[in-house]
């Protein structure tokens, strides 16, 4: 499923009311220590194509990720930074007195400044990315804003080497995957000669998700 796309730079504030208003519920939640923003594929407002696979969704503003921008003073190279989500949200209310344990979907999308929208919907971009690369490095790590059932948040750093360990075997995983999906499709077939698989998006999702 692909995450949601957020657009951060000249958005209209009444655009980004919208997207923020789209969302079920913005709220503190205690346990993880994070922001917890759920969310439905189904609202228009997120733009997305995709059918299948599960709909609803919270994500969790867990972990750091990394932002990568040129830099004119370094000759125009990449330079990383890293930021901790979680610390910047509440950095972000508290500067335009919002209270983290308020309605914060009601709190937000009172706001009025175009500096708070372009921050929070470039902070929930972040949120959503889930390549982080640091330039010059080998630091590629995966980061999910998905808690799991067991109420963990899968970081390839921490695979130990039973899930994929950074970007480029984490495509070479969901090859294999795609491909056993097929493989299962012809072994269920009544004519295997006529077979034809079913490689679309609804159907990678509903495989993959279950």
């Amino acid at each position: 499923m692909p995450l949601i796309r957020c657009k951060y730079k000249n958005i209209p504030i009444p655009q980004a009311k919208e997207f923020f208003e789209a969302f079920d519920d913005i709220c503190f939640d205690s346990e993880t220590n994070c922001f917890r923003f759920d969310f439905d594929y189904d609202n228009k407002t997120f733009r997305t194509s995709s059918k299948g696979g599960k709909r609803k969704w919270s994500a969790y503003t867990y972990g750091n990720r990394v932002f990568n921008k040129r830099d004119e003073s370094q000759n125009g190279h990449f330079v990383s930074t890293e930021i901790y989500l979680t610390d910047e949200f509440k950095a972000l209310f508290e500067q335009f007195g919002i209270n983290k344990e308020a309605n914060l979907k009601e709190a937000i999308c009172a706001q009025k400044s175009k500096e708070f929208f372009e921050r929070l919907m470039w902070l929930t971009r972040m949120m959503f990315q889930l390549r982080n690369s640091k330039t010059g490095t080998t630091d590629d790590f995966i980061l999910s804003p998905i808690k799991s059932a067991d109420g963990t948040f899968f970081d390839s750093r921490k695979s130990g080497g039973s899930m994929p360990a950074n970007a480029d075997a984490n495509g070479a995983y969901n090859i294999a995957r795609k491909g056993l999906m097929i493989t299962q499709q012809l072994a269920d077939a009544d004519n295997a000669k006529d077979f034809k698989p079913e490689v679309n998006n609804e159907t990678w999702l509903n495989f993959a998700q279950k």
